[in-house]
């Protein structure tokens, strides 16, 4: 195993060394110069890393952007993360006029920030429409959909290319079921929106000073009367997990994301502290998509796969807070199936050393790998390497900052495997599957099969839900013989806040960070 030179040091949680003081001595002086009025109930909030833009029509998997516009903007619809099951929002009702129409009436007298008037279907049509035609790349949030039309002022009509069960779920909740105000988009451009964002939501933008914060502000004519409980958020980018954490041990900050998985059980002892984790729908996996090279052999892909051993990884990573995962759909999500199985949990190494050598690799090869400057994932990725080294892959590994991981993520061609973690962003299995697998998808590298594409358009139109359970079943038992992805845990999501932050509930989705019925108590 080989490991690139700008490979970060680890710091322990409880021990922080001279640059780490340095850094966090600043951070509480730039926190403590933050003027706070007397009756105003401001929240900090400190994120991983510094926003790429907050127009929600341009997200791009900027996850902390992403938390910041989820309280810039409301929905059509929400997600009960309980039930699994979808409530309105922004839209008062919906239904489906034939297989491929639905109609939807939105609220009266909803405002959007800074004087941009009232929400109007047209707006609705705008934004959703825009990103089909544009082919921005949340696109993917939009499959099936062929355009949106207005009925009349609070009416507007969903026009589907073919029958799509996944609509609702996949598009009209959530991110997919943002609005844009056309006339704000239109006069101040796709540029200046992503950087003073015109939203509806229960907080408006106030200011981004670069590298260190953004605030957000109560939305005085936010049409849920009542809401926010809170005046004033201040998001600080602060990229050392350490930091965050000690800054929040120091009250400092109210709420952090991602606290290190090695010191959770240290902050649960803290009385001021209070950890929320709930089973998340996301995976962790490696990319070995390539269609030439040892890659293209599914027996080798399969033979990476069998050498993985997850319950070590999910142990020695993660701390009890992941299981182990062989394909995408987590235990429990709609359709996924237990008795699709094909790799132990512990690996099986005589397996993998025998598909190596029915492909031609008896000894093994050599490969580049590379992954983002998250902490867990490069710990995952070492422990990767010393696991498939024990079959003759040896891993030259490289550990980039997420500005140069997030140019080549997409991009196979620039390194032979890359381990990365993804949330999945519907409830639906067709949002886990499609964009992965679907021939000519984005994240399917070049992979290509006839078998697979058929199964994900059959299970996306069909309406019957014993129907899609056992076409999601063959797809999953397919996926695990294709081996495109080696999946390899599941991940909770955990957040850390202080006790005097009340409201507050983790979901099962990375990108929720909301903060509308949140206050502070004394």
């Amino acid at each position: 195993m080989q490991v690139n030179s700008n490979k970060g040091v680890h710091v322990p949680s409880r021990f922080i060394g001279l640059a780490t003081l340095v850094a966090l001595l600043s951070l509480l002086l730039v926190v403590s110069g933050v003027t706070y009025g007397a009756d105003e109930k401001i929240l900090i909030v400190a994120l991983g890393g510094e926003a790429w833009g907050l127009n929600w029509m341009d997200e791009s998997g900027d996850l902390p952007g992403t938390n910041i516009m989820m309280n810039l903007n409301d929905s059509l619809a929400r997600m009960n993360y309980d039930t699994a099951e979808i409530y309105p929002e922004l839209a008062l009702e919906w239904w489906p006029e034939s297989d491929t129409t639905w109609l939807f009436r939105i609220k009266e007298g909803v405002k959007f920030h800074k004087g941009y008037g009232e929400m109007t279907a047209e707006d609705v049509a705008f934004g959703a429409t825009s990103i089909v035609q544009n082919q921005y790349r949340l696109k993917f949030l939009f499959g099936g959909i062929d355009h949106w039309e207005v009925v009349d002022k609070y009416t507007v009509r969903a026009h589907l290319s073919a029958p799509f069960t996944p609509f609702l779920m996949n598009t009209v909740q959530g991110l997919g079921g943002s609005i844009v105000s056309k006339d704000a988009f239109e006069e101040l451009g796709r540029d200046a929106m992503n950087r003073t964002p015109i939203g509806l939501g229960p907080f408006e933008f106030e200011e981004w000073v670069p590298a260190d914060h953004i605030t957000i502000t109560k939305f005085e004519d936010y049409w849920d009367e009542g809401y926010p409980l809170l005046d004033k958020v201040i998001f600080r980018f602060i990229p050392d997990a350490t930091v965050r954490q000690e800054l929040l041990i120091a009250g400092d900050v109210h709420l952090i994301d991602h606290p290190l998985f090695k010191d959770v059980a240290m902050l649960k002892e803290d009385p001021n502290i209070v950890i929320q984790s709930v089973p998340g729908w996301n995976w962790d996996y490696i990319s070995v998509g390539h269609q030439d090279g040892p890659f293209g052999d599914k027996r080798v892909r399969q033979a990476i796969s069998y050498a993985i051993n997850r319950q070590e990884i999910a142990d020695a990573v993660y701390y009890g807070e992941a299981t182990p995962a062989e394909k995408p759909l987590p235990p429990g999500f709609l359709y996924e199936d237990p008795d699709a199985t094909m790799y132990p949990v512990e690996g099986d190494l005589e397996k993998a050393r025998q598909l190596l050598a029915e492909a031609g690799y008896p000894n093994g090869f050599r490969a580049t790998a590379a992954t983002s400057g998250r902490a867990n994932l490069r710990r995952e990725l070492e422990i990767v390497a010393y696991q498939l080294a024990k079959v003759g892959i040896e891993l030259e590994l490289n550990f980039l900052d997420m500005s140069s991981y997030s140019s080549i993520s997409h991009d196979l061609g620039a390194y032979d495997i890359l381990l990365e973690d993804i949330t999945i962003m519907s409830a639906d299995p067709d949002s886990a599957v499609r964009w992965f697998w679907k021939s000519g998808a984005d994240l399917a590298h070049g992979y290509s099969n006839s078998e697979v594409d058929d199964l994900i358009e059959r299970g996306a139109a069909a309406s019957d839900s014993q129907t899609r359970k056992e076409i999601y079943a063959e797809l999953q038992q397919v996926m695990l013989d294709e081996a495109l992805y080696v999946y390899i845990v599941h991940v909770n999501q955990v957040r850390a806040l202080r006790k005097e932050v009340t409201g507050f509930e983790v979901t099962p989705n990375d990108m929720d960070l909301l903060l509308k019925y949140v206050n502070l108590e004394e």
